[in-house]
């Protein structure tokens, strides 16, 4: 039953969220405490077997707090709990020494309380430690100024006793000293232990990391290597794709000068220049870096540029503004926008009125939160009869096939000039 209590007032206020270096102080703190209540009480029994009430009363005092330290641990009040031991050990010390008399060497236990600092605060709090060490100080310097001016002695000790007192307390000093010694060497030791096996762990998972580091870079490598070899494929396609677009586009051009029937022409160079449209696609894409995504600000510049060249837009007095926002998006979204806005230019081109004012192309692309939106317009005046019959020409369906495809919302308008919005999600 004893041993039972012994043990659970040991292991006071210990629980598994601690860490192993707390629990240890923690323990070491609750035997500390025990023994000193133990050796208390030994005086307890002395000074009722003499009638020695107050000395009695003053011994309970301190047998109260060593007991209450442990109960403090227990209800986890840490800091109270190591108050308490640094206030009753002085107490003690000051009580007992002014009790027996400065000679019987009551005041030798002051030389434990660096070593019983330590065991009660961590190293970093220098502070506390400093504040502590001081209070026994205090009470060692109060001691000698009691005996040097008052020279009080013992009401219950014989001087011929003092010194049987003086060595036993030496004697119990040196073993709470060398006690406290070992206590500190086996809980280094137990912290090397310790590390060295945290130290073992952790080289064990840095192999592993070294590892998967390395494994990882590999794959790294080859990733981009596989990235490299990809882009090299799709920039050699695009080229190859351009290259023979520009071959088809050659061959119509040479068939155009062999027909004679200016609506097979027309149709022929509409269909070249539509062929012109998608290799300019492929050529930038194999210009470009991005060799996934199509720029559309800059392809729209290649086109503008190329319809130029091809139906003459400078002579017949034609302007074309751009507004639009740089924005890059995937070739089979980019496939169909380049063939909506070639066949808008060209049909705008092809049918302008020369008694228009101001002949003007505009074209915007916003792109906001990933929701792209084209706006063209132009002030060419058509006459009824062109937009009775534009619903059902091949240009319009054209581009309402492409608008389907881009799954967007569009919307034309041919008074006062031609007006085509498109909505989509790019």
């Amino acid at each position: 039953m004893i041993k039972k209590i012994l043990l659970s007032a040991s292991n006071s206020g210990v629980n598994a969220n601690q860490t192993i270096f707390f629990t240890d102080k923690l323990i070491a703190r609750n035997h500390f405490a025990l023994i000193c209540a133990v050796f208390s009480t030994v005086y307890l029994f002395y000074f009722l077997k003499n009638d020695f009430f107050i000395g009695s009363i003053c011994i309970s005092i301190s047998i109260t707090f060593f007991v209450l330290s442990i109960i403090c641990n227990y209800l986890e009040y840490y800091s109270l709990s190591k108050t308490i031991i640094i206030l009753v050990t002085n107490f003690s010390v000051l009580f007992t020494s002014m009790l027996f008399g400065f000679n019987s060497g009551f005041h030798i236990y002051l030389l434990t309380s660096p070593l019983i600092t330590f065991m009660l605060f961590e190293p970093k709090q220098r502070l506390i430690i400093f504040l502590s060490i001081l209070s026994y100080c205090l009470n060692f310097f109060a001691l000698i100024l009691l005996y040097k001016y008052y020279n009080f002695e013992s009401p219950i000790v014989q001087p011929e006793q003092s010194n049987i007192m003086y060595l036993l307390n030496f004697t119990f000093t040196i073993f709470i000293i060398i006690t406290l010694l070992f206590y500190y060497s086996y809980n280094n030791l137990n912290v090397n232990m310790l590390l060295n096996k945290k130290n073992e762990v952790l080289l064990d998972q840095q192999t592993i990391l070294k590892n998967e580091i390395s494994i990882r870079e590999r794959a790294e490598t080859e990733l981009v290597s596989l990235l490299a070899d990809k882009s090299l494929l799709l920039k050699e396609i695009n080229h190859r794709v351009k290259n023979n677009l520009a071959i088809i586009s050659a061959l119509l051009e040479l068939e155009n000068t062999y027909t004679n029937d200016s609506t097979l022409n027309n149709a022929i160079k509409d269909s070249n220049n539509r062929i012109k449209a998608i290799a300019l696609l492929h050529e930038q894409q194999y210009q470009d870096k991005n060799t996934g995504n199509v720029n559309i600000s800059e392809y729209l510049k290649l086109l503008k540029q190329n319809i130029i060249n091809t139906y003459s837009i400078k002579n017949k007095d034609i302007e074309i503004n751009c507004n639009v926002d740089e924005v890059f998006l995937a070739s089979d979204v980019a496939l169909p926008i380049a063939l909506m806005l070639n066949e808008l230019i060209v049909g705008s081109v092809k049918h302008y009125n020369l008694y228009s004012k101001n002949k003007t192309i505009f074209i915007e692309l916003k792109n906001l939160k990933n929701t792209v939106t084209i706006l063209y317009t132009d002030n060419f005046l058509r006459d009824e009869h062109f937009i009775n019959n534009y619903y059902k020409s091949y240009a319009f369906n054209l581009i309402d096939s492409l608008s389907s495809q881009l799954n967007g919302v569009s919307s034309f308008n041919l008074q006062e000039g031609m007006s085509f919005k498109l909505t989509f999600y790019g």
